[in-house]
């Protein structure tokens, strides 16, 4: 009968009661069997009757039916069921996530392949459950060399042993920081090269003490400039201020060799015109022979005289020195020939005050009287009277005083 306690399964000699309701019958010994008798569910393969998160027919372990047993290795994952290395990656290879190493623990999810066309040198392909000692998610054997171990790099393009996450350029072995591209290369004038390459900033940045803010350059910059500003307006640049320096010198040095060239041309000019004007005198240079006459040093600034005929431009008549004197000594002695051949006898040198004076030679008659005054060595008392006619022509108050009484004497006619 189907009443309460009726057959459940009429068409199923080997069972009769389903607590659960599930479908599957609670004798263990039947036709499948309810491993699960309490509790209703669905799983159909490894055991009927029991939990199946991910309804694929196989059960979810338990304490009494483990993985090993054939419980779901993955239970929330519907198209794997098998992990036969336990890593989480089922065994299925055309499953969800499949294990690309099912033959050893490994918690990896990609691998690199190299890739000419692409821009980083290489691609990203999944691969899970492989070996990946640094948990980057890599597998290690597809990493580069060395970076296997880091788990901030996994490719190295260049070859130069830092990874493409930290090398600045991944393609040249040279250039591996921004420091290094933007030394090498004076084109880029983007604000980190600009201060890459000013000494002052680098300066600045090297005494900034760790914790406190590092201005980028252009802030910095700014903030020097108006620094400057602040503290003198009329600062200088100190490469200026040396090239004003330097072009001052220069200018000094030119206009100083100017000056002397013109007067060096002036000078010739001057001795030039002098010459043919005074036939090489200094004009002036005659200021000084009084004074040097009267110092006993006569002569010393003479210089010059005619050099040559070229200096001038008139004929000079020859001096006649025969020529007769009008008046003077017309009646003096000094024409005879005993007086012409005295004075012949005499020479520039031996010149007496009295031949300058005109006085001829003293006759040898002459009384002892007349001639003690001259040998006198004391000045007269008193001069001679004078002539009618004067002063005679070339004589002085004092060559009167001393030799006016003999001129009288010769002369006179009071």
């Amino acid at each position: 009968s189907n009443g309460q306690f009726g057959d459940v399964f009429p068409e199923e000699s080997t069972q009769w009661s389903d607590t659960d309701r599930d479908g599957y019958g609670d004798n263990p010994d039947g036709f499948k069997p309810d491993s699960c008798p309490t509790v209703n569910a669905f799983s159909s393969i490894d055991r009927y009757g029991c939990p199946d998160s991910d309804l694929d027919g196989r059960s979810n372990p338990d304490e009494n039916w483990t993985i090993t047993d054939g419980a779901d290795a993955l239970p929330n994952n519907p198209s794997q069921w098998l992990d036969g290395d336990g890593d989480g990656y089922g065994d299925a290879s055309d499953g969800q996530s499949p294990d690309a190493c099912p033959w050893e623990f490994g918690t990896s999810t990609k691998a690199v392949q190299a890739d000419l066309n692409s821009t980083n040198g290489y691609i990203s392909v999944p691969s899970f459950g492989c070996l990946d000692e640094d948990g980057d998610g890599w597998v290690d054997r597809t990493e580069s060399p060395l970076m296997d171990i880091d788990p901030n790099e996994h490719f190295d393009g260049d070859g130069d042993g830092v990874g493409s996450n930290s090398d600045y350029d991944d393609t040249k072995g040279f250039i591996q920081t921004e420091q290094d591209h933007c030394l090498n290369d004076k084109n880029d004038t983007s604000e980190a090269c600009m201060g890459w390459n000013n000494p002052a900033y680098q300066a600045y940045v090297n005494t900034v003490e760790e914790g406190n803010l590092v201005l980028g350059y252009n802030a910095w910059s700014t903030s020097e400039n108006e620094d400057k500003s602040g503290s003198s307006d009329a600062m200088v640049d100190e490469d200026t201020l040396n090239q004003v320096i330097i072009v001052g010198l220069v200018a000094f040095a030119g206009l100083t060799a100017l000056i002397l060239g013109v007067a060096f041309i002036v000078n010739r000019r001057k001795t030039a015109a002098t010459t043919k004007e005074y036939g090489g005198v200094r004009p002036g240079a005659s200021t000084n022979a009084s004074l040097e006459a009267l110092e006993g040093r006569g002569g010393l600034s003479a210089d010059g005289g005619i050099i040559s005929d070229a200096s001038w431009d008139d004929d000079v008549d020859q001096l006649n020195f025969e020529q007769e004197e009008a008046e003077g000594f017309d009646d003096m002695a000094i024409k005879s020939d005993d007086s012409t051949k005295e004075a012949d006898s005499m020479t520039y040198e031996e010149e007496s005050i009295e031949a300058i004076a005109g006085v001829g030679a003293e006759p040898a008659a002459t009384p002892a009287s007349e001639a003690t005054p001259a040998e006198s060595a004391e000045m007269p008392n008193e001069a001679p009277p004078l002539p009618e006619g004067g002063l005679p022509d070339g004589w002085t108050l004092d060559q009167w005083r001393w030799y006016g009484h003999e001129w009288l004497a010769k002369y006179g006619k009071n």
